[in-house]
C-alpha cells in the first residue's frame, strides 16, 4: 500500500498519512483468503496471460494468486516493511513509489491498482499516476482499476465502531472521501466517477463493474468499482481506422 506525506510529494499531490503497524495488522493481514481468490479469478478473466505489474501491492497477496494461475508477476511497495516480507514468499516486490512506475523494466499484459490505492494525490498528480500506469500496458494488455464508488458515501458515512475497539468516522468533502480512526490515523482519497477515468488514462475502456463481477454495473450499494481498459493491438486499430475511411466513401 502506499505510504507518503504531505512534504514528500513531489508533483504537488495532497499526499496521505503513512500507514501504521496496528493498521497493517488489523485490515492488511485478516483478509480472507476466499475474497483474495474471488478477485483473482476476476484478474484471470480480464487480464490476458503474461506478465503482471501490481502497483501498492501490500503483502502480495493478487500476487501470489496469480502466480498459481500461470502469470508471471512484479509487485511495487513503498512500505519497506511489507517489501522485507516479499522474498520469503518467493515474490519480486521493488521498494518504490507510485509515481515512479516508470522506472520498473519493461511493459506488462497487466497492470493494477487494487483496493483502492488510486486517488491518493491532488487531480493533477492523479492524472500523471494513472498516465504512467498506462505506459507501462502492453499493447493488447490491460490496465486494472479498484477505486471507491463515489455514490455509495452519499448514504455510508458518519462515525461507527468497525470491530471491536476500533471507531472509524467516514465523511466525503470537496470531491474527497476522509476516513479517520479514533487511534489517531487517517487518510483521504479523490473519488472519480468511472467516466472521469478513462478520458485520462488514453486507453479504451472494456468494462466498469462492481463486486468482481462483469454482468454487475457500479453501483451505490457497493464501496468500490472495478474499471478495465485495453491497449488496444495497433493493427485492430488500423483495421477499424480502415473500416472507418471505407464507411465514409460509401
Amino acid at each position: 500500500m502506499l505510504r507518503t506525506s504531505r512534504d514528500e510529494c513531489a508533483l504537488g499531490s495532497v499526499g496521505v498519512s503513512a500507514y501504521t503497524q496496528r493498521w497493517y495488522d488489523e485490515f492488511l493481514r485478516g483478509v480472507p483468503p476466499e475474497q483474495t481468490e474471488r478477485e483473482a479469478d476476476f484478474l484471470e478473466r480480464v487480464v490476458p496471460r503474461g506478465r503482471v505489474l501490481d502497483v501498492c501491492c501490500g503483502l502480495g497477496r493478487h500476487l501470489r494468486a496469480l502466480e498459481a494461475r500461470g502469470y508471471e508477476c512484479v509487485g511495487v511497495e513503498l512500505e519497506p516493511r511489507l517489501v522485507a516480507e516479499a522474498p520469503a514468499a518467493g515474490l519480486d516486490v521493488r521498494e518504490l513509489d507510485m509515481r515512479d512506475v516508470g522506472s520498473v523494466e519493461g511493459e506488462f499484459e497487466g497492470v493494477l491498482s487494487m483496493w483502492a490505492s488510486f486517488g491518493w494525490f491532488d487531480d493533477e498528480t492523479n492524472a500523471e499516476v494513472l498516465r504512467r500506469l498506462a505506459a507501462k500496458v502492453a499493447e493488447g494488455g490491460r490496465l486494472v482499476l479498484d477505486v471507491w464508488m463515489p455514490e455509495f458515501f452519499e448514504t455510508h458515512h458518519g462515525t461507527r465502531e468497525i470491530r471491536p475497539g476500533i471507531v472509524e468516522t467516514k465523511s466525503v468533502r470537496d470531491g474527497r472521501l476522509y476516513v479517520e480512526y479514533d487511534y489517531g490515523e487517517g487518510f483521504d482519497w479523490r473519488l472519480y466517477e468511472p467516466e472521469e477515468l478513462a478520458p485520462l488514462v488514453g486507453l479504451d475502456p472494456v468494462r466498469a463493474c462492481s463486486d468482481w463481477t462483469e454482468s454487475q454495473p457500479p453501483s451505490p450499494d457497493v464501496p468500490r468499482y472495478q474499471l478495465v481498459l485495453e491497449r488496444r493491438a495497433r493493427t485492430a486499430r488500423v483495421y477499424e481506422a480502415a473500416l472507418d475511411v471505407a464507411d465514409h466513401a460509401l
